[in-house]
Order: C-alpha cells, then structure tokens, then sequence
C-alpha cells in the first residue's frame, strides 16, 4: 500500500508542478499548436462518458487516450477470479475454459492476443473524425499502433469586407506507436506520435510525446494521469514564402481523475483536465451502468457539454455509440465504433 500512495502522490505533484511553472516551461510559438490531437472523437464509449477515456481507456483506444491503459489487454485474455466465480454462480459453467481455471497462478504477460479497433464521428458544422489502431502483446508488455485524422472540407472564405472568397479545406493527421508496462499495481505508457496538419495550401509537420500512468488504489478505486504533447511542435514545409519558417511549439494538456467501480453494475468516472495555454481547468464526468447482460448505457458531461451513449459486449467485439453536444456551436455529435479482441 506504500508503494500505491507513493505513485499516487507522485503523480499530483507532477500535475500542480507543471501547473504552476507552466510560464516558464513549455511553448514559445502559437501555444495552441496541434490542439487537434486532442479533439477527443475516439472511442464511444469514451465519448459518451464525457471524454473521460485518460483515466478508464483499458482498450486499443488507449493508444489515443492514456497509453498506459494498453497493459490492461493482458488481463482481458483470461477471466478473473471473480469472472469465473460469477459464471459459475449464474450456471454458465461451460464458459469456463480449462485454461483460465489454471491461468491463477501462472504470468499472464505470455498471453497472445491483437485488439483491433474503428471508431468515426461525425461532427458538426461538417467535421469529421476518424481513428483506427491495432493493440498487441510484445516482451512483458503491450504495444499499439494507430492513426487519427481530423478535419472539414468546404469551409467558406470571406475577406475583411464579408465577401465570398471560395472555399478551402482543413485536414489533420496524427500517427501513433505507443508501449505500456506494468510497475507493480501501476501500469505506464508511453507514445512517440508524428503529425500533420494542412491549412488552405500551407503544409505542416511535426512530432511529440503523451505520456499515462493508472494506478489501482484500491480493488475498486483507480486513478489515470496523463501528460499529453510533451515537446509537441509543428514546421511549415509548404506554404507562402513568408510563412515564419520555425518549429512551432505547443503547450502540454495534463489531466487527473479517478474511477470508482463498486462492482453492482456502475463505473463512476471524474476528471480535471488544464490545458495550459488556457485559463482555468476543464471538469469532466461521465457513469457507466450495465443494463443488461451484454449492454451498457453511458452518461456524461464534458465542462458544459452533455453526452449519451450505449454499447454492446458481443463475443470478442464491443460495438459503442456516443451522442455528445459541440461546446462551440452546441451541435449535434456522433460518434461510432468497434472493436475486436482475439
């Protein structure tokens, strides 16, 4: 238990740290740079529970959402205890393998497992998402690669006097490679990612690093802590002639919070988030309640933003939609996805 509150301690002095000594540590450009990498349309689970995915992301979404999550993938493979108690106990004895009776006293790291996962939204004022990523077992922990776009075509341009001027496109990428580990009751994560980002004709590229911690506290009490676009910067390749051709620095995003689940069929999620080019913090819930065997129903709220959602544990595949309100224009957001677990 020493150990538990040691991490746990350890990872709030690193978020009221760079809180504090955010003048003084992180961008000297736009501040905002790459701000699309963490738009938050992946997973709608996720979505649906008010983009709460840094702190419960036990999935091939964590790639996205807190990289530390990744090593949870090694425990899917194999029922729990409690798992195959409750099977046992609701008469579903034929779904309890040989194998996971053994599998007790036995590393699960050696599991061999791929989880595949596609989640799309569809956004409003003509915005589009998209996110696609595979998760897998290498040495003692968990790997995931995957890729994320972000953008809206045919956006109207105007000049200073109000007059039609065509229109243009923004597109942006993000690519991922991301590993996780477990310390004991922590699991860590970490993700190298490159990105791209096109405005009108002017071209840019870059790179930067997230990195996520989930610790188990208690058996039914976790914390997620993640620090996301560490040295994350943009270069303009192409573009006019008097584009500023400098690598442009961005602010981290630090985020906290913590996930009850008192196992009677609920997941209480809470978060703070500081985007530090930005005053002030961003609060964040959402709750998760099993409402039948092989469904869920999820409820959020994202600073003033409400969202919805339900998905279903089919075998081997969770198929998740999520309903969420813009906070800009408060328009309508979707958000689909799937994901395959072999």
């Amino acid at each position: 238990m020493n150990n538990i509150l040691k991490t746990f301690y350890i990872l709030i002095a690193v978020f009221i740290f760079a809180v504090i000594s955010k003048s003084n540590l992180f961008a000297t450009g736009a501040g905002s740079r790459a701000s699309f990498a963490r738009t938050g349309w992946v997973g709608g689970e996720y979505v649906a529970m008010g983009m709460t995915g840094s702190i419960i992301a036990n999935d091939v979404y964590s790639i996205y959402w807190n990289p530390a999550g990744l090593n949870e993938l090694k425990r899917k493979k194999k029922l729990s205890e409690d798992e195959v108690l409750a099977r046992a106990r609701e008469g579903r004895v034929g779904s309890i393998r040989e194998r996971d009776l053994l599998d007790f006293s036995e590393d699960k790291s050696d599991a061999i497992f791929l989880d595949m996962g596609f989640s799309g939204s569809m956004l409003a004022e003509s915005r589009n998402a998209v996110f696609a990523g595979v998760a897998f077992g290498l040495f003692n922990g968990v790997a995931g690669v995957g890729a994320y776009t972000f953008g809206s075509m045919n956006i109207d341009l105007y000049d200073e006097y109000g007059t039609p001027q065509g229109t243009t496109d923004y597109v942006a990428g993000v690519t991922y490679l991301s590993y996780a580990w477990s310390m004991g009751v922590t699991n860590v994560g970490l993700t190298v990612k490159g990105l791209y980002e096109k405005i009108d004709d002017i071209s840019y590229i870059g790179g930067g690093i997230d990195f996520g911690a989930q610790v188990a506290i208690l058996p039914f009490l976790s914390v997620g802590f993640t620090a996301t676009d560490l040295g994350t910067g943009l270069y303009p390749v192409t573009g006019e002639d008097d584009i500023k051709k400098t690598y442009d620095m961005a602010y981290p995003m630090l985020n906290l919070g913590a996930a009850l689940n008192a196992g009677t069929g609920y997941i209480i999620v809470a978060s703070i988030s500081k985007r530090l080019e930005q005053e002030g913090y961003m609060l964040s819930g959402g709750i998760k309640y099993e409402l039948a065997k092989y469904m869920n129903v999820m409820l959020g709220m994202s600073g003033s933003s409400f969202s919805a959602g339900v998905s279903l544990s089919l075998p081997n595949m969770i198929i998740a939609y999520g309903l969420s309100f813009d906070r800009i224009d408060y328009g309508v957001n979707n958000t689909v996805s799937a994901s395959f677990f072999f």
